[in-house]
């Protein structure tokens, strides 16, 4: 489970009448559980080898390196256990913003904007970074079966440094995010929209990779009307 909320906004839990409703649902999702006291949660991992969830915290801008970053722990039930395991500014800990988290070989890793942070999985005792030269937003994380660490980059701040998307034949893509979704509930959940727009408004206002002779109020692409 993933997402990007206001600070205003706590995190919920949802669920489904019965599995096979997954995917086919036209329904809103009802929240099983609310949550205070976090903020801006990014990121839940489960912990297999000691049956808790991690949930990454940026509290406050995704891309500010402000050092408030911390990261909680839930109960296999779902409560509150540590509101902040793992803090930015104590016990030496550096964490801006902490995005995506992975466990491998007894460290739990996380996405930290340009760098990659480790801390003890017991203790959640800090054990060092890793830079990731010309990076600009470490999104998500990902472990192998051989402990290798994956991370992906969303680069939305390569616009401003000068970089430029690029075109290459040699490279194909797979995105399967949608892939469980029929044609039926294919539209997005009100709340996804709107932690969109408060993230990225002034990106999505000026797109520059979006046609401005097409419009912004319908999903068709047709010609933009100017009034």
């Amino acid at each position: 489970m993933r997402n990007t909320l206001p600070d205003c906004v706590s995190l919920g839990i949802f669920k489904t009448t019965s599995p096979s409703s997954v995917g086919t649902s036209t329904a809103p999702p009802k929240a099983a559980v609310k949550y205070t006291g976090l903020a801006t949660p990014e990121s839940v991992l489960y912990d297999a080898e000691n049956d808790r969830y991690l949930v990454s915290n940026i509290n406050g801008k995704p891309t500010e390196k402000d050092n408030n970053g911390f990261i909680s722990v839930l109960s296999p039930d779902g409560e509150i256990t540590t509101l902040k395991w793992i803090e930015g500014g104590k016990n030496k800990v550096k964490l801006d913003a902490p995005k995506g988290l992975a466990l491998a070989k007894g460290v739990l890793y996380a996405a930290d904007i340009t760098v990659v942070r480790m801390f003890d999985a017991k203790t959640g005792a800090p054990k060092g970074d890793i830079p990731v030269p010309g990076s600009t937003f470490l999104n998500d994380l990902s472990s192998g079966p051989d402990g290798k660490i994956y991370v992906s980059d969303s680069g939305l701040k390569m616009g401003a440094s000068g970089y430029r998307v690029l075109y290459t034949p040699h490279a194909v893509l797979y995105h399967h995010e949608s892939l469980s979704k029929t044609s039926k509930d294919l539209i997005p959940h009100p709340e996804e929209v709107a932690a969109m727009k408060f993230k990225w408004d002034k990106v999505i206002a000026h797109d520059p990779y979006y046609s401005p002779n097409l419009t912004r109020v319908d999903e068709d692409f047709s010609l933009r009307t100017r009034v």
